[in-house]
């Protein structure tokens, strides 16, 4: 749970001991919790952000800010509870709260965790489309196989830029994002959206830091029917050891890709027979190749990039999570 939310979860109590236990003499108490827990709830949907599991104790909060502001400014307003009323306001309250606090705990806001190399690790995106192999996971006979690959690297961050979203910045193409992954396993697009709160620790498009020497590559395939996101704190982590790692997003095999035309791909690959299996495998290893074969062009600088004769491909590894471990045998 974030600070704020946890605060407000207490004002929320705070403010039921206020309707149910103090007597309406008490306004200096009374109107200090209303206005705390206004000002709490306004910096929470500022700064850190609404987020539906709280739905709840939004709702809770703002009855009792009424409740109790109106008890103790009416003068003639009489606010006495019977003990049958208090004690089911309270268990009601009671239940509504660990309902929300259950969905806090286990649908929370993540962030990755720190690397623990030495280095600062910068990202940057690129778009491929291999001209020489066609998409035959499309109905379009014209489709070319594309490509998005992330790469992660030792950076300065001289700039002092903020770090990443784990999950696009766009608006629409975070929406697209999720619609895609939620409408996958038959779930509400509301379900996912805390998700855009998730931060990385990488800044994007920084420098690449300085070295008398290239830095050895790694390519990381991503398991079937996931993405490349799910390996951020892993390329992080090896980045900031001081290695070059390009994460690459198997297009069609996904649970979402999204270009930068805005275009979302989602999971369109069959795998119920052997021979598909091997078909995808096949897929997914040549699209190691071309990866390595666009790795090659930016050292080179037939691709322009700040990874000019910064990459070793002398020292150059493949890895893998499930189906993408075996593609990259």
């Amino acid at each position: 749970m974030r600070l704020f939310e946890v605060l407000l979860v207490l004002s929320c109590f705070s403010l039921l001991a206020d309707v149910l236990f103090v007597k309406r003499a008490a306004v200096k108490t009374g109107m200090a919790l209303s206005i705390g827990s206004i000002v709490i709830l306004v910096i929470h949907l500022l700064i850190e952000g609404y987020r539906w599991q709280m739905l709840l104790v939004y709702i809770m909060t703002g009855l009792f800010i009424i409740i109790v502001s109106s008890k103790h400014l009416q003068k003639n307003m009489e606010t006495k509870i019977g003990k049958p009323l208090k004690y089911s306001l309270a268990a009601v309250t009671v239940v509504i709260m660990v309902v929300s606090l259950f969905l806090l705990v286990y649908m929370p806001v993540f962030h990755l965790p720190k690397p623990d190399g030495p280095e600062k690790v910068g990202t940057q995106t690129f778009h491929l489309t291999d001209l020489g192999r066609d998409e035959v996971l499309t109905e379009e006979q014209s489709d070319k196989r594309e490509l998005m690959i992330q790469i992660w690297y030792p950076t300065e961050n001289k700039n002092n830029n903020k770090s990443e979203l784990l999950f696009p910045k766009d608006k629409e193409m975070f929406k697209k994002y999720i619609q895609t992954y939620s409408n996958s396993l038959n779930l509400p697009d509301f379900v996912f959206d805390y998700w855009k709160y998730s931060k990385t620790n990488t800044y994007e498009n920084t420098a690449i830091l300085p070295s008398t020497s290239p830095y050895p590559v790694i390519l990381l395939s991503h398991g079937m029917g996931t993405s490349r996101v799910l390996h951020a704190s892993q390329a992080e982590n090896l980045a900031s050891h001081g290695y070059i790692v390009v994460t690459i997003d198997h297009t069609y095999s996904t649970f979402a890709t999204i270009f930068p035309d805005g275009r979302v791909t989602d999971y369109k690959t069959k795998m119920t027979t052997i021979d598909e299996r091997r078909e995808i495998g096949k897929i997914w290893t040549q699209d190691v190749e071309f990866v390595i074969d666009q790795i090659e062009k930016l050292n080179s600088g037939a691709i322009e990039s700040q990874f000019k004769g910064k990459i070793d491909l002398n020292h150059l590894g493949v890895m893998g999570h499930s189906f993408g471990g075996a593609a990259d045998v």
